[in-house]
């Protein structure tokens, strides 16, 4: 069936039945040609620039639409007015037809996105339309014009024949854009009609046609560069008469407009040194917003009452309002200012007397025009020079840290015109300001992402009694489950009964219970799916289901599933909308305001009410009649059973049909802190769709970072204060290094910050703080250890990482009492050497110590073993904890380090039974174990990034047998690091010796291309 064929057109398959006589070949005008199955009868284009407004383009509707009222698909289409442009999804259009029959026609409304540009595309009938407010002449990083390029794409798969525009300006405005046009369209459209004037493409006198589409489109050309040059030399001329070019819009803070000229208020000279004072400090964002909101600044559009605490742009993305602001520092600093646009004409050096720079290294983007404006700052400046120099440096090095990433390119040099009447050309090239055209890089980025991918267990969620828990993509391949408390009750009224406002109480955050490994869920459950398959499929049929195949995709369809999944999603977005009111009344900063959020959070809340009503309704309606046949939906199951073998991320389409295959997953904990994983998978049978399950299986938990020591707290204080808020206290109000600020506030201990605070300013300590924090002796080690530089701390000089192999040994060490190699290779044949000796020395790094976690021994036969450590207390230490304030990294299950100096403030002292739990378990360091040394056919087995190289360096030929000394140039590494990586990976499994010397084989090539994929998954390559 054609794409366009009228068959294929409606929605509703019934629409054509329901069509009177003649209405799919009603003509648009005498010249209309005979309508041809296949192909669109007509394509309207409905163009404005994207610097007008909707008013012009709505003229231009009527315009474009004018001369075809009298055909009921067009009529149908002018009568629905700019709605089509805002509609989301789909668009009701009536249709009236001479008989009087009237048809009311959904209509699918699609937005084709290329560039900036922005194109509704809809189809009425026989007649296809595009609207779009762009520009048809601006050019890309390629040198194209989006606009263009989107409609000769419609056009070549439409091959409509007639385009319609008002004019010919609607479709050319450049000569580039219009060459391209006549090359293409007289391939796919027989005639254009703009306006009045119709020029034929096919057919007798065809040259006519084009000759004068090539003439118009060259005046159209012209005319557009006359009307952009003569407005651009305008602007130029106003901006050397000493103008504001910004106008009305945008006024900096400390600055008034008086007639079209800025000036500065001096009033406000003290409210600005603050806000360079808050912008100098270079603390985070959300810090900076909120001290700015404290301060009360206004934004920057004069007309805009609201100040920054008061925005939404400070809540959704604080780090972009602060740039803004840091985008104006060369005008607070020397009272200048340097406009930049795109040059109108290419390959000039001056346009209107004002210098045009061009990029060297793209040699197809236009010219910038620079112009320098000085509206000067108050006498004596905005505040002294040392604090205006801090700020400039501050802004020099937020905006090269953009250009570095690759945030935005840089902009082009100043001109010598524009540096010679600067004070400060050097700034004004660092810092990007707001009107830059080329923020983003002409070339390619490596680091952004390709195509969208999508973990197969994300967003899965479930509820138990009033918690609703959620499964969440982490970094590092894994899950992280997250506990959401429910919503406290909405508020009734803004006023309460004795007259006072109210305050509504600020939901709870989410917690995050643990982490788990994305690989062990995949596998997993396919294990589970397959054991479930091998005992018998269960006769448990879903009512109303069905399948369809659509261009070519299997898409399974539930409509019972779609319309509770699609309440769900509708009741999760009402919550959000009724906690970000209740978060936004708390922090609006006037009594109108605070009663505005406090309304609408009762309207969320009769919205969430009304939701949660229907989906009670949804759930205990009737089963329908007999289940329908079940149709090309095993190759959805299968594809998606492949990608979850492979162990790769999911396409949204295969997500999206996975959803629908397994529709719940849960997980829950046993007593002993394990995970178990269930979920429902439905199955296409001969009689419908059956559901098997629940099935089961064990998850293994991922993670030794700082995020899973906060998981494994279920009980940890909330403070009230943010992160950067205590970094900033730490940092400014009790004078210690960054580095132990930084590292305070990422403890998982939030404690720790507080003591330090109460030490070194006074501040009282909080109520939730227990007794244990508050022993005098562990008060004080805690303050001497953060206070003192951070190059003489004798613990660890981080928490990001936990210490599993450490914790290995001393575990392995307890359970054999003295643990030899043979031993710890019986619990993991794989192991190395290295792997068992390494802690039982001691380490000199910078100054920082790190004691044994075992003692080493030799036996009189020569044989080396190891034993465990003990205490004071004549305890075993088995504790390994890495944290700065224990020296040593090894605790006693009393409390006590093993390593504190005699005399030292870690001397005696006994540290709270929390951190115990940062002590690694048994699971996770045999997964981390199991990760680095365990064998080929290890389902968790990984491989380093050498002993990747030297794995598809053999694979390249897997005939031949290597030796180390031709595979380390190939693999960029010495003879001897390749042999050493060799002998681990014939430990492991993966090689075996030939019988020659020295020389080595693959054991199993597609097992080792398993292991690859899923190693790089985990690192993934530049």
């Amino acid at each position: 069936m054609p794409l366009y064929s009228k068959d294929a057109m409606a929605m509703n398959p019934l629409m054509m039945e329901a069509l009177p006589t003649g209405a799919w070949s009603i003509p648009l005008g005498p010249d209309d040609p005979v309508p041809v199955n296949g192909r669109i009868r007509a394509l309207f284009e409905v163009r404005e620039s994207d610097e007008s407004n909707e008013l012009l383009f709505d003229a231009m509707r009527e315009q474009t639409y004018q001369p075809y009222q009298s055909n009921p698909w067009v009529a149908a289409v002018l009568d629905a007015g700019m709605a089509p442009m805002h509609a989301k999804g789909s668009y009701t259009f009536r249709v009236r037809f001479p008989s009087g029959e009237v048809l009311e026609l959904v209509v699918l409304i699609q937005r084709l996105v290329r560039g900036r540009t922005t194109v509704i595309r809809f189809q009425v009938g026989p007649f296809l339309h595009l609207w779009s407010m762009a520009s048809a002449a601006k050019a890309n990083a390629a040198g194209d014009n989006d606009f263009t390029q989107v409609l000769l794409d419609e056009v070549r798969q439409a091959r409509p024949q007639t385009l319609v525009a008002a004019n010919v300006s609607r479709l050319v405005r450049s000569d580039q854009e219009g060459g391209l046009l006549l090359k293409v369209l007289p391939d796919h459209v027989d005639q254009i009609c703009a306006g009045p004037l119709t020029m034929k493409l096919v057919g007798e006198n065809s040259e006519y046609g084009r000759m004068q589409f090539a003439v118009l489109g060259a005046m159209a050309s012209m005319e557009r560069n006359w009307i952009v040059t003569r407005l651009m030399t305008g602007r130029i001329a106003a901006g050397r008469r000493g103008e504001w070019l910004f106008g009305k819009t945008t006024v900096p803070f400390g600055y008034r407009l008086d007639g079209k000229r800025l000036v500065p208020v001096p009033e406000l000279a003290g409210r600005v040194r603050q806000l360079l004072l808050v912008l100098g400090d270079d603390v985070s964002p959300a810090l900076t917003v909120r001290r700015l909101a404290e301060d009360a600044v206004p934004m920057k559009r004069p007309r805009d009452d609201r100040t920054v605490g008061e925005s939404a742009r400070a809540r959704n993305n604080p780090r972009a309002l602060v740039d803004s602001f840091l985008a104006w520092v060369p005008l607070w600093v020397t009272g200048e200012y340097v406009w930049r646009f795109s040059s109108p004409l290419k390959g000039i050096e001056t346009f209107a007397g004002a210098p045009v720079v061009y990029d060297d290294a793209n040699p197809l983007a236009r010219g910038e025009v620079q112009v320098l404006m000085t509206p000067g700052v108050p006498e004596g400046g905005w505040a002294e020079q040392a604090l205006l120099e801090r700020v400039a440096e501050v802004a020099r090095r937020r905006f090269a840290d953009q250009v570095h990433a690759q945030e935005r390119s840089p902009d082009r040099p100043l001109a010598d015109a524009v540096r010679a009447g600067s004070m400060a050309g050097d700034l004004h090239e660092a810092v990007l300001g707001p009107n830059n055209e080329h923020r983003r890089p002409a070339v390619h980025n490596p680091r952004r992402r390709g195509t969208k991918t999508l973990a197969a267990f994300s967003g899965y969620g479930w509820q138990e009694g009033n918690n609703a828990y959620e499964l969440l993509v982490a970094p590092h391949g894994r899950y992280k489950i997250v506990e959401r408390a429910p919503l406290p009750p909405a508020t009734g009224s803004a006023v309460a009964a004795g007259g006072a406002a109210t305050r509504p109480v600020r939901p709870a955050p989410s917690v995050t219970l643990a982490y788990v490994d994305e690989a062990s869920m995949m596998r997993g459950f396919v294990r589970a799916f397959a054991e479930a398959c091998a005992s018998g499929v269960p006769v448990e049929l879903r009512e109303n289901v069905r399948a369809y195949r659509l261009e070519d995709r299997s898409h399974l369809i539930d409509e019972r599933s779609l319309a509770r999944e699609r309440l769900l999603r509708e009741l999760h977005t009402a919550r959000l909308r009724l906690s970000n009111a209740k978060r936004s009344s708390l922090d609006a900063t006037s009594e109108t305001l605070r009663a505005q959020y406090v309304a609408f959070a009762d309207a969320y809340a009769v919205e969430v009410e009304d939701l949660d009503r229907e989906l009670c309704d949804l759930d205990q309606q009737p089963a329908g009649g007999p289940p329908p046949t079940f149709e090309s939906a095993t190759d959805v199951l299968l594809a998606a059973m492949a990608t979850l073998v492979r162990g790769t991320r999911l396409t949204p389409e295969e997500h999206a049909a996975l959803r629908i295959l397994v529709p719940d997953v849960r997980l829950a904990r046993d007593p002993h802190g394990a995970w178990t994983a269930e979920a429902t998978v439905r199955m296409p049978v001969a009689d419908g769709v059956a559901e098997l399950g629940p099935i089961q299986w064990q998850v293994a938990r991922s993670g030794v970072g700082v995020p899973s020591m906060r998981a494994a707290r279920r009980a940890a204080p909330q403070t009230a204060e943010s992160r950067a808020e205590a970094r900033y206290r730490l940092e400014h109000d009790a004078g210690i290094a960054p580095e132990a600020a930084r590292l305070l506030t990422a403890a998982p201990f939030p404690e720790l910050a507080q003591l330090v605070l109460h030490a070194r300013t006074g501040r009282a300590l909080p109520a939730w703080l227990d007794e244990p924090w508050r022993e005098p002796k562990f008060m004080a080690h805690v303050a001497a250890t953060y206070g003192a530089n951070p190059s003489s701390w004798t613990g660890p000089s981080l928490y990001g990482r936990r210490l599993p192999r450490a914790q290995a040994v001393v575990d392995c060490t307890a359970t054999a009492g003295r643990l030899t190699l043979a031993g710890y290779r019986d619990v993991m044949p794989g192991v190395d050497a290295n792997e068992m000796w390494v802690f039982a020395r001691w380490h000199q790094d910078a100054s920082r110590r790190r004691g044994p976690v075992v003692n080493r021994e030799i036996a009189a036969d020569g044989t080396w073993s190891l034993t465990n450590r003990f205490c004071r207390c004549g305890k075993a230490a088995l504790f390994v904890v890495h944290a700065p304030e224990i020296t040593g990294s090894l605790m006693c299950e009393c409390g006590l380090t093993v390593d504190a100096d005699p005399g030292s403030t870690a001397d005696g002292v006994r540290f709270p039974d929390a951190y115990r739990t940062l002590r690694v378990t048994r699971d996770q360091w045999m997964l981390d174990l199991r990760r680095t040394c365990g064998p080929l056919h290890d389902e968790l087995s990984e491989v380093s990034v050498r002993q990747a190289s030297i794995l598809q360096t053999m694979r390249s030929d897997v005939r031949r047998d290597w030796r180390a000394v031709d595979l380390a140039p190939v693999c960029g590494m010495s003879a001897q690091t390749c042999q050493w990586n060799l002998n681990q990976l014939r430990r492991r499994e993966f090689v075996r010796s030939t019988g020659r010397p020295a020389r080595f084989e693959l054991v199993a090539p597609e097992d080792v291309a398993t292991v690859l994929a899923r190693s790089w998954r985990r690192r993934p390559t530049a």
